[in-house]
């Protein structure tokens, strides 16, 4: 390779690497970055292996850190997690709720 582009090979890997994650990224759902993040990461590497492949190069690894959705998209998934969260949330506090009341019933017939 470094005898076909001399010192400009960086830029080819660097445009073949862009060029396979951006295929990969346009295969998913706006959700599917928040809700499924590490599959989304994993399709990634294995686009960015196969791409570099060609070229001659081994990929040792990839990070998925940012993911730039439009503002609309993102507030949705916000929106649609925190929702998730204060159902968890509600769910939790009625079950404790619920074994309170059966240890304050409990409680009162032993005093009766």
């Amino acid at each position: 390779m470094y005898l076909m582009c001399q010192q400009d090979y960086e830029k080819i890997y660097a445009r073949i690497a862009r060029n396979a994650v951006l295929q990969a990224a346009g295969d998913f759902e706006a959700s599917s970055y928040w809700l499924n993040r590490s599959f989304v990461g994993d399709t990634m590497k294995k686009s960015l292996e196969n791409y570099l492949d060609a070229a001659h190069v081994d990929v040792s690894g990839f990070m998925l850190l940012k993911i730039d959705l439009p503002d609309t998209y993102e507030m949705a998934i916000v929106k649609t997690q925190v929702t998730r969260q204060e159902i968890i949330t509600y769910n939790q506090t009625r079950i404790v709720n619920m074994t309170n009341q059966v240890t304050e019933n409990i409680k009162a017939k032993g005093l009766a």
